[in-house]
């Protein structure tokens, strides 16, 4: 019994490495370079209905931004209906760029758009930072 469970714990590393291999020389036969591919299809059976084609304009990965303004609305399209509002801080994942919108929403979702403008990135780039409250000296009273 003892040699079963041995068996079974050393063979557990095998299916992925296979797995692994397999992929690596699919792409090794290839003329083309490969595209890049996304984390998500990797864990999901490649069926057609999980397959969507990107637009070329669109970024094969989300870039990280902050809301920089006080309330930013969310719209279904640039220029369109408000949806939503994000409050500064909050974090999106920007997947698409047009000249002054950004898209905030996975592929195969209704999309969702807010003005580029009012984002950042980096950390803390959405504080607002206070000016010092200038106090002035007290002089005495003249008598």
């Amino acid at each position: 019994m003892r040699a079963m469970d041995m068996r079974k714990k050393s063979q557990s590393w095998f299916v992925p490495l296979l797995i692994l291999f397999a992929v690596l020389w699919a792409m090794g036969k290839k003329d083309t370079p490969p595209a890049p591919v996304k984390p998500s299809t990797l864990s999901q059976p490649s069926t057609l209905a999980s397959i969507s084609p990107t637009p070329p304009s669109a970024p094969t990965s989300a870039s990280e931004h902050f809301v920089s303004a006080d309330s930013l609305n969310v719209r279904d399209q640039p220029g369109g209906k408000v949806i939503s509002k994000l409050k500064r801080g909050e974090k999106v994942q920007v997947f698409e760029t047009r000249s002054e919108w950004a898209r905030i929403s996975i592929d195969g979702q209704p999309g969702k758009w807010l003005s580029s403008k009012s984002l950042c990135s980096g950390s803390s780039c959405y504080v607002v930072s206070k000016p010092k409250p200038v106090t002035q000296p007290v002089q005495p009273a003249r008598q």
